[in-house]
């Protein structure tokens, strides 16, 4: 998914780059960005602002333009996609036999049949679980089952 911008968003976020751009300066400082994440409802440290900034930062000038307030939105979207994106699988993880705090497993049994009977997906889900099952064990745990469904394809060649 793409955490691009509509242009409804991206009138939005004009009006808000000019409402929390406190001074009238054209950029927003570390201050300006605390108080904009606060309305947002988040709740930064000063740590957190200042990691902030310095990773949007780019052009070192201790202030965010209006690109750089693009970018950091687009960020902020993308993580809440990928956020989204962890909550459906952890479902499927639990609809599977797994717990929600990411304990317990997914028995490969259970994942092979429903890859190929119930949803008839035609990958060879026997090879990517024996790729990823270290231990040979044949349960899929949380971090295996994630890896499962977000790793990328890798060439057989390699």
């Amino acid at each position: 998914m793409s955490a691009e911008l509509s242009e409804e968003e991206l009138e939005a976020l004009t009006l808000a780059f000019q409402m929390y751009d406190l001074d009238n300066s054209g950029s927003i400082d570390s201050y300006e960005l605390k108080k904009a994440l606060e309305s947002m409802g988040q709740t930064p440290t000063e740590h957190d602002v200042l990691e902030l900034m310095a990773a949007i930062d780019e052009d070192n000038s201790g202030t965010i333009n209006f690109v750089e307030f693009m970018t950091m939105v687009k960020y902020q979207k993308q993580l809440a996609l990928d956020r989204d994106d962890d909550a459906d699988m952890l479902m499927a993880f639990v609809a599977l036999g797994g717990k929600k705090d990411q304990s317990g497993h997914v028995e490969r049994a259970k994942l092979v049949s429903t890859i190929k009977l119930d949803f008839g997906l035609p990958i060879d889900i026997e090879e990517m679980i024996d790729a990823l099952d270290e231990d040979g064990s044949g349960e899929i745990e949380w971090p295996e089952f994630k890896q499962l469904f977000t790793a990328p394809p890798q060439d057989p060649a390699l």
